[in-house]
């Protein structure tokens, strides 16, 4: 489909914001970029892709869920192509800096000299994901590339057919940032000349399964952990059964000193949802109706060990990383989140609402379902708050 005029993208993705860095920005963005490429070689690949050379092309900058994306890549003197991307958090206030700076590296030998039959080089990054109908997720991808051949204007994301983002080329590059692997379909990367002339099509279609027959991951662990947010609002849609129970399995695997496997989730249904709402009203007014927020609930609790306080405090921090991976892989599916302890599961009532035993300690109630908003992004303490190198 030719590019349009006034072409808003579908998912969120804001539109190239500042021309390609230059002067102390991109060398601030250099550094960043180059750790990551360093942190390739202390990787446990045995690959020896020799030193970085020649200068490092930048990519026009994207914005998704409250962070900017600006891609890279530079060669190597062994012939390959490092490709990352920096990601950070935009500047809210005049005089502020950015902050938050995140960056990922990849390498490749498969680069566009040896391939004379390209028409277009492109690079891809999972970066989030994007919940649409019945539950199903797709992968944001962050796309990033240069047309081979002459006449490029416009470059156009496509899922079945339908136009998702549009990038302006801009100095022979380009950058996207649409949802992928939606429902069996993939991202076709469409090259328009001025005219609307198609002139070379690529698409993301994923080559390699991994070892389960699975396709493309829904997003990398530290984008995941950087990009989660609690959300008060969400959609009327429960979360199915076949997505909580990936949750809890992925949550079996925090870690657990003496693999007691002390946590336990319980999915409120409409009757423990009245009961819980009722005992909640009963001690503080009005309270229940928080209840309602969300169309899934979900009760964390987990075993206690009275008689051994040490195991008890143990298994406390274990049910707790449990809690968090339920979040992090909701989130991972396109899903928003809110981990809410409310004072009636500290008393006996609601503790019975949900038929917790006297074994069981309540953490809290996972609320979770679709998102409606876009939540700001909170700051947080630096490193010289929170961490020390000791003697």
């Amino acid at each position: 489909m030719p590019p349009v005029d006034r072409f808003v993208p579908r998912f969120a993705a804001e539109p190239p914001q500042e021309l390609l860095p230059y002067g102390r920005w991109a060398d601030r963005l250099k550094a960043e970029f180059l750790a990551a490429c360093a942190r390739i070689d202390d990787g446990d690949d045995d690959e020896d892709l020799g030193e970085t050379t020649g200068e490092i092309s930048w990519y026009p900058d994207r914005t998704w869920n409250g962070r900017t994306y600006i891609p890279a890549s530079i060669r190597t003197t062994e012939n390959y192509e490092l490709y990352g991307y920096v990601s950070y958090l935009p500047a809210t206030e005049k005089g502020e800096e950015p902050s938050g700076f995140f960056s990922t590296a990849d390498y490749t030998a498969e680069i566009a000299e040896a391939n004379p039959d390209w028409q277009l080089d492109l690079c891809e990054e999972v970066i989030g994901g994007w919940r649409g109908e019945e539950g199903n997720v797709a992968a944001m991808t962050l796309v990033w590339g240069r047309p081979l051949v002459d006449r490029g204007a416009v470059v156009v994301a496509e899922l079945a057919d339908l136009p998702v983002d549009q990038c302006v080329v801009q100095e022979g590059r380009f950058t996207l940032i649409a949802p992928d692997a939606y429902r069996k379909d993939y991202l076709d990367i469409r090259l328009f000349d001025d005219r609307g002339t198609e002139l070379a099509c690529e698409s993301l279609y994923e080559d390699d399964e991994d070892e389960e027959g699975g396709g493309r991951g829904l997003m990398d662990l530290e984008t995941a952990v950087r990009t989660r947010r609690t959300h008060k609002a969400y959609g009327e849609t429960p979360v199915d059964r076949a997505t909580l129970e990936e949750l809890f399995e992925l949550a079996t695997w925090a870690p657990n000193h003496h693999l007691t496997n002390p946590w336990r989730f319980r999915v409120l249904g409409p009757r423990s949802l009245a009961r819980l709402k009722q005992a909640a009203d009963a001690q503080i007014a009005g309270s229940g109706a928080k209840l309602d927020r969300a169309p899934t609930l979900v009760a964390v609790s987990y075993v206690t060990s009275p008689q051994d306080p040490v195991v008890d405090e143990e298994d406390l921090c274990s049910a707790a990383v449990a809690a968090y991976l339920v979040l992090l892989g909701a989130h991972a599916r396109g899903l928003a989140g809110y981990w809410r302890t409310p004072a009636v599961l500290r008393i006996p009532q609601g503790r019975a609402a949900l038929g917790m035993g006297e074994d069981e300690r309540a953490l809290g109630l996972l609320h979770l379902g679709e998102p409606r908003q876009e939540q700001r992004v909170p700051e947080r303490a630096g490193l010289d708050v929170v961490a020390r190198w000791l003697d």
